[in-house]
């Protein structure tokens, strides 16, 4: 199966999900870095840009801004084997997408169909409102899953990069 066929297609950057929602939430860094597990989109899924342009998520830089506003602070690269459909957006399982009023993991939503990979590259953006506009709908930025978790995952890469800096250039893409 080709994974890219048709995610670019019919994107309407002037319509989806819009506006805040769910708690606040803290942190972001510049850098971009590599790792495993992953709550990330395939790199051919749409964004739409604050420009009205569409991009494939794997395009997208640091210091970008998304159609919502949002500035990317960081971008992330990771294989996963746990990847779904959900519309024209191909996202992990264990990312959160806000569904009828409430946040949900993927692999849960409505419409999610799993699809038959193996070690996919994927990525997510950390934008500075941990928002991400996609296909229409709202999901949340890498850091979602908050407070000691994130601080471990953190913890982990830095150690596994010896540094933060050394972290926070790991397979840099710098805009």
């Amino acid at each position: 199966m080709d994974v890219r066929q048709g995610l670019l297609k019919g994107i309407d950057c002037g319509s989806g999900a819009t506006g805040a929602v769910g708690g606040g939430m803290t942190g972001g860094s510049n850098g971009s870095m590599t790792g495993g597990g992953g709550m990330c989109f395939h790199p051919d899924t749409p964004v739409c840009l604050a420009d009205g342009s569409t991009v494939r998520v794997g395009d997208v830089r640091i210091g970008d801004r998304l159609a919502d506003g949002s500035s990317v602070q960081m971008t992330l690269e990771f294989l996963t084997d746990d990847l779904y459909q959900v519309g024209n957006v191909w996202v992990s399982g264990s990312h959160a997408v806000y569904e009828q009023g409430e946040w949900k993991r993927v692999r849960d939503a409505a419409g999610a169909t799993r699809l038959a990979v193996s070690r996919q590259r994927v990525i997510n953006l950390v934008t500075d409102t941990h928002r991400i506009q996609a296909g229409g709908k709202l999901f949340a930025d890498y850091l979602e899953v908050g407070g000691a978790f994130r601080q471990s995952i953190w913890t982990n890469m830095v150690a596994k990069y010896g540094g933060v800096n050394h972290a926070m250039k790991a397979k840099a893409s710098v805009a």
